[in-house]
């Protein structure tokens, strides 16, 4: 493997178990760094840290982005495991079926939020 500058880093990425968020896991993994995948699904969660440690080094840490005590603790666990997180990238999102503003409910509305602006923050 060549040398790179994520030799060693630590990465996260939140809803990371499909689509951009394990693609981009992959390549971090490949390029040397320690990748660390939460999400909500285990099914997911689990193939995903198959294809990360096939790529490279990789976990995965079960969550769900809204709930911000489980988001301080993965931080904690991941800071704990690994002594930092060099790189973070917050992936987690939804779609809500019914989104235009004449069709979305009032907790569809709540659970888009909830998610991809709440979960990020947090």
């Amino acid at each position: 493997m060549p040398s790179s500058t994520l030799n060693g880093k630590v990465s996260w990425i939140t809803g990371g178990g499909s689509g951009i968020g394990i693609a981009g896991g992959i390549e971090l993994a490949r390029a040397g760094a320690h990748v660390v995948i939460s999400g909500r699904s285990a099914e997911t969660l689990k193939k995903a840290e198959k294809e990360l440690k096939a790529a490279g080094s990789g976990e995965t840490i079960a969550l769900d982005v809204a709930d911000q005590k489980e988001v301080a603790r993965a931080a904690a666990e991941i800071a704990k495991r690994h002594g930092r997180i060099d790189i973070l990238i917050n992936s987690a999102g939804i779609n809500h079926p019914k989104r235009n503003f004449r069709n979305v409910s009032i907790d569809g509305w709540n659970q888009i939020v909830a998610i991809n602006l709440s979960g990020m923050f947090y």
